[in-house]
């Protein structure tokens, strides 16, 4: 897909980023939007657990089919909330997994907070969507970020110093609009592929299954042996 050029663009001083339209505005997020970490209750307190309140972490993340969190593997209670560093984020929040691993995200479809293995990013005055698409291909360049010997972490003054380029928030809106419509598309053709290459799957085990359990017949036998003396002349 090709896209018409702006007028005019600029260097971003941000190698990875390059050029980007000459209005377009590069901070780094913690300009923009509010970085709140999370925290785990204590394990063996049952009156902490299995409450009302969804508590996200990597895991839940990597599940997602889409980009929303509706629900949490794990739910805590409010005593629960109030005993660790976890805080509640309204929704609209995007979850980025920063730690095991670096870069998995979801946006909260409710009010939810999270461990220590995540950020919630708050948008104050940005499109969420749209932030979330930026960031979901940020994935190699947060993990450089990362420091750590038994597993990368991404700490959350990295995290806030990461600088992504922000057009207007009228043309995120309209960016996230195209990239909804446009990566919809795109799932469903990659959905019907999927079906199609399991039906195939399918046929083969059948083949297979009927020639080992039921033979070829004598007419497909003969015809192969009528290759065979062929392929041998």
């Amino acid at each position: 897909m090709s896209f018409p050029a702006y007028a005019e663009y600029k260097d971003s001083e941000v190698p990875w980023l390059g050029e980007v339209p000459n209005y377009w505005v590069v901070t780094a997020l913690k300009r923009r939007l509010d970085i709140v970490g999370g925290s785990t209750p204590k394990s063996d307190v049952e009156e902490y657990w299995d409450g009302d309140i969804p508590w996200i972490t990597p895991a839940d993340l990597s599940r997602l089919t889409d980009f929303y969190i509706r629900d949490a593997l794990r739910r805590i209670t409010a005593d629960g909330l109030a005993s660790c560093g976890t805080s509640m984020v309204p929704a609209g929040s995007i979850i980025l997994s920063t730690r095991a691993p670096i870069g998995s995200l979801g946006i909260a479809a409710v009010d939810v907070c999270t461990n220590q293995g995540c950020k919630a990013l708050v948008p104050t005055g940005v499109h969420g969507v749209f932030l979330a698409y930026v960031l979901s291909i940020c994935s190699t360049e947060l993990n450089v970020r990362g420091r750590g010997s038994t597993f990368l972490e991404l700490s959350g003054d990295e995290l806030g110093a990461f600088r992504i380029a922000f057009p207007a928030q009228h043309e995120q809106a309209a960016i996230a609009t195209f990239l909804d419509r446009e990566t919809a598309k795109i799932d469903a053709l990659v959905a019907e592929q999927e079906r199609l290459i399991a039906l195939l799957k399918e046929k083969r085990q059948a083949v297979i299954s009927h020639a080992v359990t039921k033979g070829l017949g004598s007419g497909l036998i003969d015809q192969s042996q009528k290759q065979n003396v062929a392929a041998m002349v």
